[in-house]
């Protein structure tokens, strides 16, 4: 056998690498067309989460709304975290509860050079919190991060995979589950997944697949077929703003369910969920070098004991439900309180609950007191460390 022979390739070796590569290529190519059609055809429904949608100039240096971010090394840095509370995008930009607070903080610390700037949008829970503040100590640093918590909405925003209460499935966003004790996640990242083809295969996209795979485990409330004879009936008027109407409260996609009685496995899922994640955000702070507390406003205020009617179906809310909602929600977290401003007028309008411009300034007020009391006059000693305390103030 002559030598040029030794190295031949017989003609059918040749024959199954040269249909192997055209495979390949016929793959490749087939993934390429097929992630064009599905980022056209579903494209921003595969979009996980949001930023405020305002004006450009109303939006700092992360996409929310807020003075743009800038600060001194001598500077006291306080981020405030939050949802629509704190984006407050019905209220002029210079009287947002960033620009109150360091109003008060200034006026109560007279000498120190304070700086407050936000993070959060409407909708947001924990999950997106979290999110947004990792986003943030990328680039700069904060003494101090105040967690406006919402819990009658916080809740089951954490616990499912888009956002909108109620029956119809809203936008997508980053959700966190617990399994085996532990948390987990998030499913999807912030923003266009980079191969939507890859995300539209394999990620669990709408709220009947999440609960499916997460939440079997953790069945509902389950509503009686009529009510006891000696409980009254809450009108449906008294809580208009929530839309009783349109809330799912067989998945418990529904701003009532820290209030339902007797608490199902769901909802304490949704508390454990939401104080981890909450701890999970105090854990990220501790190793920035910061302090981090936490504050409600008029949570327990709408509630009342009785029983709602939706569908035939007959659920129990009682205000002390509400009250033990948060305590376990809190649990091992400096919680400063659910702050009930004094004014009858505090609402934005008879159908937004959001505190109004006077309502606001009174509880930013006194975030202001609770922080100096708290942080201001010692930043390196934990006043409250591991403890759980549940006040609610007139203001």
């Amino acid at each position: 056998m002559s030598p040029e022979n030794t190295c031949s390739i017989p003609a059918s070796k040749k024959f199954v690498f040269l249909l192997t590569g055209l495979l390949l290529l016929c793959l490749v190519g087939g993934m390429l067309v097929a992630e064009k059609i599905v980022r056209v055809k579903v494209g921003a429904s595969r979009d996980a989460g949001w930023r405020f949608s305002g004006a450009v100039d109303e939006k700092n240096q992360l996409g929310f709304r807020g003075r743009k971010i800038a600060y001194d090394d001598s500077d006291k840095v306080v981020l405030l975290v939050g949802d629509s509370q704190v984006e407050a995008a019905s209220w002029p930009f210079d009287q947002m509860p960033e620009r109150r607070l360091e109003k008060h903080l200034s006026e109560q610390s007279p000498g120190e050079k304070i700086k407050v700037f936000s993070i959060g949008s409407g909708g947001y829970g924990q999950d997106q919190q979290l999110l947004a503040l990792e986003e943030y100590f990328k680039h700069y640093r904060a003494d101090w991060v105040v967690v406006w918590v919402t819990p009658h909405n916080d809740v089951w925003n954490n616990v499912f995979p888009t956002h909108g209460r109620g029956c119809e499935e809203g936008v997508s966003k980053p959700t966190f589950w617990i399994e085996g004790g532990l948390l987990r996640g998030p499913h999807r990242k912030m923003g266009r997944p980079k191969y939507m083809l890859l995300d539209w295969l394999f990620v669990e996209g709408s709220e009947k697949e999440w609960e499916k795979k997460k939440l079997a485990a953790y069945p509902a409330y389950r509503p009686a077929l009529e009510k006891q004879a000696s409980s009254g009936m809450l009108g449906l008027a008294k809580f208009e703003f929530w839309n009783v109407e349109a809330q799912n409260f067989e998945s418990e996609k529904t701003s009532f369910n820290i209030a339902l009685v007797p608490r199902s496995p769901r909802t304490q899922y949704g508390i454990d969920l939401t104080n981890a994640l909450l701890r999970k955000i105090k854990s990220l702070v501790d190793g920035r070098g910061g302090r981090t507390a936490c504050f409600s406003a008029n949570t327990v205020e709408p509630f009342e004991n009785g029983w709602l009617e939706k569908g035939d179906k007959y659920y129990r809310v009682e205000r002390a439900q509400v009250e033990e909602s948060i305590r376990d929600l809190v649990r091992g977290l400096d919680y400063f309180g659910d702050y009930k401003p004094g004014m009858k007028d505090w609402m934005t309008s008879e159908s937004d609950r959001h505190l109004n411009a006077k309502a606001n300034d009174e509880v930013m007020g006194q975030v202001a007191r609770d922080l100096k009391k708290g942080f201001l006059q010692n930043r390196h000693q934990t006043t409250w460390k591991q403890k759980i305390f549940f006040k609610t103030y007139a203001v």
